[in-house]
């Protein structure tokens, strides 16, 4: 059984992140294993305003020491919440250490929707996101997130074709990751 690195926050409660990506990982007969990077009381979207947020960092840094000690290696990673710079720059270090040679990384570099940045986030969390998507195999934003890390100008609705390629053209300057650009219709 293929054994899948989920590094994402747990959400106590709202249908996202850890606890949407376990269950279909398992779904398809694949092993979960988790990599905390915050516990939130709930989802940071709207409506949760006051949301609680414990920063999981140096226990990120406990887990994957152990897990070097005995050799673990995984056959993909799927990266999506992560709350700190502090954290990419911990990734940046350390997944390709966790990854077997054939080993795939998925990224979806959640920091904004709808035009802004989620609560916590800023221009130098997404300068430095862009260093993770030049790691990955596949790389996940929505349209915001495309437009902060690539500097596409952000325009609300679903892009025009000409608009996408113009992203492509910015991506492919960077990486040859695939890309799915989430919202894109």
């Amino acid at each position: 059984m293929k054994n899948i690195l989920i590094i994402h926050d747990a959400s106590s409660f709202g249908k996202c992140s850890t606890t949407v990506a376990l269950p279909i990982l398992s779904s398809m007969h694949l092993q979960g294993t988790i990599l905390p990077t915050a516990l939130l009381s709930t989802h940071t979207g709207p409506g949760f305003e006051g949301f609680t947020f414990l920063d999981l960092t140096d226990e990120m840094e406990k887990i994957v020491d152990h897990w070097h000690s005995f050799g673990l290696k995984f056959d993909a990673a799927y990266v999506g919440y992560l709350g700190s710079v502090r954290q990419i720059k911990f990734l940046e270090k350390e997944l390709p250490k966790l990854l077997k040679d054939d080993a795939k990384f998925y990224l979806d570099p959640v920091m904004a929707d709808n035009g802004s940045f989620y609560y916590g986030f800023d221009e130098e969390y997404a300068k430095e996101m862009l260093n993770l998507c030049a790691m990955a195999d596949v790389i996940m934003p929505n349209q915001t997130e495309a437009s902060f890390l690539y500097g596409v100008e952000y325009t609300e609705g679903i892009w025009p074709q000409e608009k996408i390629d113009e992203f492509l053209t910015l991506v492919r300057k960077q990486t040859n990751a695939s890309v799915v650009l989430t919202g894109a219709g």
